[in-house]
């Protein structure tokens, strides 16, 4: 019996699903991100070591590895694959086949980056996904950065009240009154070669703090749908796609509140886009194992996907993960 590995790596974290030649489940883990632009290759090559460790890869007979891999893992699983067996799926074909859509179709991702793919016939095209030091609006980070931009204003008294300073201070190890200090500490401290993904693990909190009630969390995630939402309309007009094309979703942000859902599909019907807003049907990194799957069948049934249903139901997308 063979074993298969499908990996979706991001900025913030990896997740892994191994899986057998029937494609039954046995085993997943998440560990840190392995991307070297968001972290040293000291902690990638950990993160990478961890991940072999609990899958216990070095131990089974490996077949593949698809989706999204990082160098630094494939630097360290290549000796246990056949030559041949790494396969990428892009991050849209990832994302557009963990929502069960084909044929043309726009897809925003928005996870610790945010991009938007357009599928029109045989073509694939993108926007944003520029990177934080450039450009990604309605991302994970840039959610973090505005909620530790709205704590700073609270604590330096030059913004309204908020519940982020709190929550925020919390979770660097502090409270309201060693606010400053915790920052410079979580941020610049021993850890500052994975300040991207620090400042994108803020984003629970910052869906926290809107589930309270909380003005300046609520506005953040209203203005991330509007961002996302604007971005998804240009590319459809942009590709002079029929306004009734589906649009999925794919990542971790879209579980933040209903809010930034909301909000995305009001500023898409008020700019024209009128199609189905598709939810994940599955976590992203089934997209990969899909793939696979299809590769081998030559396409999927709906037989196919029921039973990729039945066998991955924890795999399915869930808004309170």
């Amino acid at each position: 019996m063979r074993y298969h590995l499908a990996v979706d790596s991001g900025g913030t974290k990896v997740q892994a699903v191994l899986y057998d030649d029937a494609f039954h489940p046995v085993d997943q883990c998440r560990v840190g991100s392995m991307r070297l632009s968001a972290m040293s290759r000291e902690a990638a090559e950990r993160h990478a070591e961890e991940l072999l460790a609990k899958l216990r890869i070095p131990e089974r007979e490996m077949g593949c590895i698809c989706g999204i891999v990082e160098p630094v893992l494939l630097e360290k699983i290549q000796p246990y694959l056949a030559p041949g067996a790494v396969v990428s799926v892009t991050e849209a074909d990832m994302g557009f086949g963990a929502c069960g859509v084909t044929g043309d179709a726009c897809l925003t991702v928005a996870g610790t980056g945010a991009t938007v793919f357009v599928r029109k016939g045989e073509q694939l095209l993108h926007a944003g996904g520029y990177g934080s030091a450039v450009a990604d609006e309605g991302s994970g980070y840039w959610i973090g950065r505005m909620a530790l931009g709205a704590a700073i204003h609270d604590y330096e008294g030059r913004g309204p009240k908020t519940l982020l300073t709190d929550l925020l201070a919390a979770r660097m190890g502090g409270n309201r009154e060693s606010f400053r200090e915790r920052v410079f500490s979580y941020m610049y401290g021993e850890h500052s070669g994975e300040a991207l993904s620090r400042v994108a693990g803020c984003t629970p909190l910052v869906s926290s703090a809107a589930l309270q009630g909380d003005v300046c969390a609520r506005n953040i995630l209203m203005e991330a749908g509007m961002l996302l939402a604007q971005q998804a309309c240009a590319m459809i007009r942009k590709c002079e796609l029929s306004p009734y094309i589906p649009v999925a979703l794919s990542g971790s942000v879209w579980r933040s509140h209903e809010i930034l859902k909301q909000t995305f599909t009001r500023v898409l019907r008020e700019n024209g886009a009128l199609g189905q807003v598709v939810a994940p049907l599955f976590e992203p990194v089934m997209g990969a194992v899909i793939d696979h799957l299809k590769r081998i069948r030559g396409g999927l049934s709906p037989e196919d996907m029921q039973e990729i249903q039945k066998q991955f139901k924890d795999y399915l997308y869930h808004t309170d993960r």
